[in-house]
């Protein structure tokens, strides 16, 4: 080190470089695609199992808007939804604290994070609808598409071999 003369403390560089352990890069897991037949491409889910070991104990049919908060974050720490899908999955209007004063206000519905419902009929509703009245950005489409099929892929029975 040496000290500069406006007072300020330089550091240099080692002149050997420590031996310890290197940082080595970490590739999330790559999902298989397949290429549709207008030319768009439909995400196929990653296998069972280890999804369904990602997701825990959420059953995605009887799932509160808090459980699918939680199971977003955890889908797309392991590489099963990219960003913009969790951020489709992770928004639950209900959770937030006003819902009652507006978005309740306006439907009659009273905010209940905790009740227990069909997150992947949700999501099968939606995909019909964007299907119905298609947006000039299909990428909402692909996306929900994507979504619909990470979430049937949880909703697949548990084969147990004894």
């Amino acid at each position: 080190m040496r000290i500069d003369s406006r007072s300020f403390v330089i550091p240099t560089p080692p002149a050997s470089r420590a031996t310890g352990r290197e940082l080595v890069a970490v590739q999330p897991p790559q999902l298989p695609t397949r290429i549709g037949s207008a030319g768009s491409v439909n995400a196929v889910a990653p296998p069972a199992s280890r999804l369904r070991e990602t997701a825990g104990n959420t059953d995605i049919r009887h799932a509160s808007p808090r459980d699918m908060l939680d199971l977003s974050l955890d889908l797309h720490l392991a590489g099963y939804l990219d960003w913009d899908e969790y951020a489709m999955v992770a928004f639950q209007p209900e959770l937030h604290p006003d819902f009652d004063k507006t978005i309740g206000a306006l439907t009659g519905i009273h905010a209940s994070p905790d009740r227990p419902r069909d997150q992947l009929g949700q999501w099968e509703e939606r995909l019909a609808f964007e299907h119905r009245y298609p947006a000039a950005d299909t990428k909402i489409r692909e996306r929900t598409e994507r979504i619909v099929a990470v979430f049937r892929q949880l909703d697949l029975p548990i084969s147990v071999v004894a």
